[in-house]
């Protein structure tokens, strides 16, 4: 199914509360369609960009905090590819040196 921003930005200015109900119908259909271990991760990751929305106050501070949760993450996503880079090089220079 297509995102539909329209429909939405609609639906969220009309019926604030309609919008957030339907937000969460189809945040858990998308997650009992994951996978069990995915599933379970992405309920717990919403539980916490839910907190940290409500904690926020306001769209536009809610915005910034799940925004720097990204990057946080893409960081630790970098680091780890640039350690599995780094053993990869070390693996492949061990096996040129051997006779």
């Amino acid at each position: 199914m297509e995102f539909q921003f329209e429909e939405w930005a609609s639906l969220a200015k009309l019926d604030p509360a309609a919008f957030e109900a339907r937000r969460q119908e189809t945040i858990l259909q998308f997650l009992r369609e994951s996978s069990v271990r995915h599933g379970l991760l992405g309920k717990r990751l919403q539980r916490e960009i839910d907190s940290r929305r409500r904690q926020a106050g306001t769209p536009q501070k809610a915005f910034e905090v799940i925004a720097k949760m990204m990057w946080e993450q893409l960081a630790f996503l970098s680091e780890g590819l640039d350690d599995l880079s780094a053993y990869v090089r070390k693996c492949e220079g061990s096996a040129r040196r051997r006779p």
